[in-house]
């Protein structure tokens, strides 16, 4: 069964009068010609859309040389919909979010980031106290307009540069690709001037400034560009800057654009896109910029880098409101990724052990650094309160502390100041004479700005200060050998060594055996002095080897932070050693036998000058050691690497209790192997299709090997479901059992943006299972791995790794027409063995089997083949079916009803066994599909058709039915042209019914159409009827004609294994036909009295309801009953002539009555279950038949009539009670609906007037509160503007001032004594 199968041409019909019976006269309908599908490819709608993404970057010289407009006048404005993140909605409403241009709102964001700068309230008032807070107000207003004076004559710029001299190296660059540009040249090159050092534009990019009003995701933002500026991060291949993304550029700068237009490189979904923007910048009603700043506002690379950003993953935070719900969800790695193309990985470590420690020092290794591998972001999530354990904080009162902390504000305490010094290199010397204040603020730097030295306000309970949700630059670990004491690298070690060196001086010089013995010599003292100087050489022997003796000492770790972003709070964070400690610890380890020999040298030179004061004594006393030798040189040592300047060491215990979130950027072009998996939906013309050849991953790692993966999704626009995640399962897997392996390093990855894992194996063979969830738009995943990684599908992996067999055929269809009934495939099975097998279904149109079910049936199950199971076209190969052996074998069917027309094609079907001879897979014989038509005639029974079903000795077939409106020729047309179809004006729920005699063997209802999925007839000579019929209890209108029935028909589509004859069943029409022409034989001109008499009824009935009634109506209702009655019998006398003799005796006389007998019909003429079921009753024993006589007319008496009409009225009562009764219901049922409705609306509106009172009175207390501290800051100001100026009206006044009881009680004291001196 191996290769590809060419399926046979469709069966030829049967002569359609062969299949009908002996003795059946009617010819069978005629089978309609197949309608030609539209040839034009057809338009899909789907539940969802694909987003509209930045197109491809066209390349960087298409950029340099493309028109920006520079010298226009008219500036470009975007008319692109931005959607920024919820964050920025939540700080400022959409509504009031309004596009500025930056020269417009230049004064508000700059002016004020630059005076609060230049100018600080604390620091003017502990300039002087004689001052007024008038003069401090006027200098205030002096500083402002000198900023705005300044700030008027600068220009708005992309990047600032300056210009400086080539270096040496720069210049040696330069002359050698002029070299290599000459050598290059065919002509002999002109004569050229020799080179001389140029000038050199250098960018000099500021620090980003982030103030406290801006949105979570902006300072999220602020800080990852502010780690990309201190890292100094470029393109390790193309030394390409952050500023290189934008243009216009000149002379390889980007450069300003008077008209607005800016195009910006980024990445998206492993693609370079081209993101064209205009530079106005989105703010508030107030002006203030909603976006990361440069701390020069009149930079504006921050702005347009972050605004390109936002227009990128527009199309996410469009789709994206599902899945946001915390400030968290918007903190990922995809802004960096957009920018630098490293790919992103979160980690959370709550406590760091020896395998985190090797994890993080693995990344922040000094090739990984230089080289631009690994870029480290840490943060604390917004869920967390940052701390440091190994910090002591004293509990305060906080109504005392917030009191201190209002009057700080004004009155003058020891703060925080900040210089601005160049940045230097502290040796080792100046690191041993810091005083202790000095040394409590090394270990307390912040990361902010490099160059800065900053004053700590003398209160050392002072919090944290770590921004949650702010990232910082993770780029130095530390961590000394157990065989290295760290206590060395401690000043006040160093100054314990010296003072236990002069101690040991001392004592030597108090117990010297030499001075006793010149005091006064004896033998006793000789014999002292001789054992001293014996056990002397021992003491330093034993010293000597203690000194060179490896101790384990405690083992520190600690991690370094920075980040430069002004105006953030400082981080008060102390490790235990300061940063020029901690150098040194890197200096004496890289040089250790320097520092070994250096302090063998001290303690010989020490011992030396013992050994004078004990043996050799001089009066003088004790020599300083001589400082000269103690001088090192650094210039002959190993110097540690120097990364960025400045920074903060935290502990390893520590850490995790301020920063739990880890993100690691991974520069994926360092992997030998890499490669991209595209799986996106990219024609909205066929539906999204899973790229089966990315199933299957398989790593054979012939040592310890490295691969990291990341996913990536695309978020369709129109999401009308809300899935949990998407997100990207890796497992190891044996698909050949269908089982999971056990495997640690098993993870889930769960992002809407760009999320990556960096996994680390063993030697061994991997084979991985990808599972991609809830990603309708496909997916992109990146794989880069120090070995070789192959990706396969499923099928092809089990056929060349385990040794599968394949069998294939091919089915060709025709094209489809829109709403269509077709089968294009069916395969006949048959099994030897039960072991599961795979199959694999394809298309050369894949809309095909968007709207295709699969049907694998069971043939022993049941004689008529209804027991059949779905098959999941989506999930196919990598299903296991079974196939058991039984006698009949399996059938497979692919049916389809397609909502739009399809083009011919070809379907595909592949069969996966263990063994070939397993499974025998066969195409099956199917005919043309044949279809039947015909209008609907209402009628009282709703039967839209009843048709005779004529089948060979054996036949399967499906079948399926709909309503519809036009199609038909039009009537009275002479051309065969067809009314154009319409669809039905409601749904209507009709029934269809396979009768085999008097049994229903098969039946299927819906809306509009019903259908016969598949079944197995055997001709057994009994009679098949298809009855298709409405459901006239829930559409009694149905009944009559109408604007809905009119032109209101049928269509019937068969598919069969052999010809199928329908004819219409007539036998009832035909009975009823014959009966009224019997009548009009025995009665001649029944025919039109009777046509009269309906056309009376229906004139009375439209008299009744009030309706206009025309002639020939008023014509049939002019004489009244009692009048044609008594006209009949007028008749009748007149048309008989009188009896005469005998004959008029025999007048009076009774007629005898007379006995006519008729034979009753047969159960089975009929087909209607009511009637069968009456003449069933009527052929039992207890009838037989019926005997009508000419009864008396005294029978027809008038109390005859008045009963009936009684009791036919007491029946009408009856009913009409019922009918009273059941509307009673349905009103009590609406009622109790109605009240139930209005109940749960009012709580609702209770719920809704609850919360917003909650609401108000939170914004009343919330604005008291803002009052009462208001009012005490006005108090707090009174108290200190008075005592100042000593005015003690205005003193008096505050502290009579009921507020002044909640301010500070020192200040108050303080106050109150200088009024009562005052006063005395």
């Amino acid at each position: 069964m191996k290769g590809k199968k060419e399926v046979k041409k469709p069966k030829q019909a049967k002569p359609l009068k062969e299949l009908l019976p002996p003795g059946f006269t009617k010819q069978p309908r005629e089978p309609l010609p197949l309608s030609i599908p539209d040839s034009r490819p057809a338009t899909h709608q789907y539940e969802f859309q694909i987003p509209s993404l930045c197109p491809n970057w066209p390349g960087d010289d298409a950029a340099l040389n493309h028109d920006f407009e520079l010298s226009s006048v008219t500036l470009y404005e975007d008319d692109f919909e931005y959607v920024f993140p919820p964050s920025i909605y939540e700080f400022c409403p959409r509504e009031n979010v309004i596009m500025k241009w930056p020269e417009d709102i230049v004064g508000m964001n700059e002016i004020t980031s630059r005076f609060s700068k230049r100018f600080n309230p604390k620091k003017q008032a502990t300039s002087g106290m004689g001052g007024s807070f008038f003069s401090m107000s006027i200098s205030r207003q002096q500083n402002i307009s000198e900023i705005a004076t300044d700030e008027a004559e600068k220009a708005m710029v992309v990047v600032s540069f300056i210009e400086r001299d080539e270096t040496p190296e720069e210049f040696e660059a330069r002359k050698q690709k002029e070299a290599e540009k000459i050598a290059l040249m065919k002509k002999k090159p002109p004569k050229t001037e020799e080179l001389h050092i140029g000038k050199v534009k250098e960018v000099k990019l500021g620090n980003i400034e982030m103030g406290k009003q801006l949105p979570h995701c902006s300072k999220w933002i602020s800080s990852q560009l502010q780690i990309l500026k201190d890292k100094g991060w470029k393109d390790p291949h193309t030394s390409e800057s952050l500023w290189n993304k934008i243009y216009p550029q000149k002379e390889g700068i980007p450069i300003y654009n008077p008209s607005g237009r800016y195009w910006v490189k980024l990445m998206l979904l492993g693609v370079p896109r081209l993101v064209e923007i205009d530079c106005r910048v989105p703010t508030n009603l107030e002006g203030l910029c909603l976006l990361p700043r440069s701390s020069t506002f009149r930079d504006l690379w921050p702005i347009i880098l972050t605004k390109a950003y936002f227009k990128l993953y527009s199309f996410r935070w469009r789709n994206i409101s599902k899945f946001v719900s915390v400030p968290d969800d918007e903190i990922d790695g995809s802004f960096i990724y957009s920018l630098t193309g490293m790919l992103p990985q979160k980690m959370t470590i709550n406590q760091i052990n020896q395998d985190e420690w090797r994890l993080i020092q693995n990344w922040l290794r000094d090739d990984a650094w230089d080289q631009g591998r690994v870029l480290v972001s840490v943060h604390c999530s917004t869920e967390k309160t940052p701390s440091i354990p190994s910090m002591s904080y004293i509990e305060e009162d906080k109504d005392e502390y917030r009191s201190k902390d209002t009057f700080t504000e004004m009155v003058p305490v020891p703060e925080i100041e900040i210089e601005n010094i160049p940045e230097k290199n502290v040796s080792a010397e100046e690191s041993q004479i810091r005083t202790p204040t000095q040394r409590n603020l090394g270990g307390l730097q912040v990361t902010t700005t490099e160059g800065r030295k900053y004053s700590l306000n003398q209160n050392p309970n002072r919090p944290v200060h770590v921004l949650n949700g702010f990232g910082y630059l993770l780029y130095e670990a530390f961590s000394n050998p157990e065989e290295f004491d760290m206590k060395k690298v401690l000043r006040k070690e160093k100054v314990r060594i010296q003072e236990e060196a002069k101690t040991a001086l001392l004592r030597a010089k108090a117990t010297s055996p030499a001075r006793k013995l010149k005091r006064h010599q004896s033998p006793a003292r000789l014999r002292e002095y001789q054992k001293r100087k014996a056990r002397r050489e021992k003491e330093k022997e034993e010293k000597r080897q203690k000194l060179l003796e490896v101790k384990l000492c405690q083992v520190y770790k600690f991690l370094r932070i920075k980040t430069a972003v002004t105006n953030i709070p400082v981080l008060t964070v102390d490790c235990g050693f300061s940063p020029q400690e901690i150098d040194e610890a890197k200096l004496r380890l890289l040089n250790q036998q320097f520092f070994q020999d250096k302090e063998v040298a001290a303690f010989e030179r020490l011992m030396e000058e013992e050994d004078r004061e004990l043996f050799d004594p001089k009066d003088s006393g004790i020599e300083e050691s001589n400082q000269e030798e103690s001088i090192i040189n650094y210039d002959q040592l190993v110097q540690p690497p120097q990364r960025a300047q400045g920074g903060v060491w935290i502990s390893s215990d520590d850490f995790p209790f301020a920063f739990t979130e880890f993100i690691i950027y991974h520069h994926i072009s360092f992997y030998p192997h890499n490669m991209i998996l595209d799986d996106l939906w990219k024609d909205q013309s066929v539906p999204f299709t899973h790229n089966q050849d990315f199933d299957v991953w398989i790593i054979d790692a012939k040592s310890d090997a490295t691969f990291l993966v990341a996913f990536s999704p695309l978020l369709p626009n129109d999401l009308k479901f809300q899935p949990s995640s998407i997100s990207l399962m890796i497992q190891r897997y044996d698909f050949e059992n269908e089982v999971n392996i056990p495997w640690d390093d098993e993870a889930k990855l769960t992002s809407t943006s760009i999320l990556a894992n960096q996994y680390n194996v063993s030697e061994g063979l991997y084979v991985l299972k990808p599972s991609i969830m809830c990603a309708p738009c496909g997916s992109i995943t990146w794989i880069s791995s120090t070995v070789p990684v192959e990706t396969m599908s499923r099928m092809k992996y089990l056929s060349e790794k385990q040794g599968w067999s394949i069998s294939s055929l091919n089915f060709d269809y025709s094209a489809i027409a829109k709403k269509a009934f077709y089968i294009p495939m069916k395969v006949e099975i048959t099994s030897t063995d039960p072991l599961p097998v795979f199959i694999k279904l394809s298309s050369s149109d894949p809309n095909l089997l968007s709207s295709a079910q699969l049907l694998l049936i069971n043939r022993d199950k049941d004689p008529l083949e209804q027991k059949y199971s779905y098959l999941d076209i989506a999930t196919l190969e990598s299903q296991r079916i079974s196939f058991s052996p039984n006698e009949k074998g399996y059938r497979l069917l692919l049916l389809i009803i397609s909502s739009t027309s399809l083009l011919d094609g070809q379907v595909s079907l592949n069969i996966l066994t263990k063994t070939p001879e397993q499974i025998k897979a066969t195409p099956g014989d199917m005919m043309d599909p044949a279809e039947f038509s015909d209008r609907y005639l209402p009628n009282k029974y709703g039967i839209i058709f009843k048709e005779h079903f004529f089948i060979p000795e054996e036949v399967h077939f499906s079948l399926h039915l709909r309503l519809r409106k036009g199609g038909l020729p039009i009537p009275g047309s002479k051309t065969k042209e067809l009314a154009p179809e319409e669809p039905l004006l409601a749904s209507r729920l009709i029934k269809l019914s396979l009768y085999e005699g008097d049994t229903i063997i098969c039946s299927s209802e819906g809306y509009n159409q019903a259908y016969f999925t598949h079944i197995n007839l055997r001709n057994n000579g009994r009679e098949f009827l298809l009855v298709c019929k409405f459901d006239i209890t829930e559409i009694p209108e149905i009944m009559n004609p109408s604007e809905e029935t009119q032109d209101m028909n049928w269509i019937m589509r068969i598919i069969s294994s052999e010809s199928i004859a329908i004819a219409k069943d007539t036998r009832k029409e035909d009975r009823e036909e014959a009966i009224r022409k019997s009548w009009e034989t025995s009665q001649p001109g029944r025919q039109e009295l009777a046509k009269t008499s309906r056309g009376r009824y229906l004139a009375q009935m439209k008299k009744n309801n009030g309706e206009a009634l025309n002639d020939q109506e008023n014509e049939l209702l002019k004489d009244s009953w009692a009048d044609r009655r008594k006209q009949k019998k007028e008749q009748e006398v007149a048309g008989k002539p009188k009896p005469k003799g005998k004959d008029a005796k025999n007048v009076k006389e009774v007629e005898k009555p007379q006995v006519v007998e008729f034979e009753i019909p047969k159960a089975e003429d009929h087909v209607m279950h009511s009637v069968q079921k009456f003449l069933n009753h009527a052929h039992s024993d207890r009838l037989k038949t019926i005997k009508q006589v000419n009864l008396d007319r005294q029978l027809f008496t008038y109390e005859f009539i008045e009963e009936s009409k009684v009791l036919l009225k007491q029946d009408i009562q009856n009913f009409a009670q019922i009918q009273e009764q059941r509307k009673a219901l349905r009103q009590q049922y609406k009622q109790e609906f109605d009240a139930k409705k209005e109940f749960y609306k009012a709580q609702m509106l209770k719920r809704k007037e609850q919360m917003d009172s909650n609401l108000q009175v939170y914004k009343e207390s919330r604005g008291n509160y803002q009052n009462r501290c208001d009012k005490r800051k006005e108090i707090l100001t009174k108290l200190q503007t008075a005592l100042q100026a000593n005015d003690l009206a205005t003193l008096e006044q505050a502290i009579n001032d009921p507020f002044a009881l909640a301010c500070d009680p020192v200040l108050l004291n303080q106050c109150l004594k200088v009024l009562s001196k005052t006063k005395k």
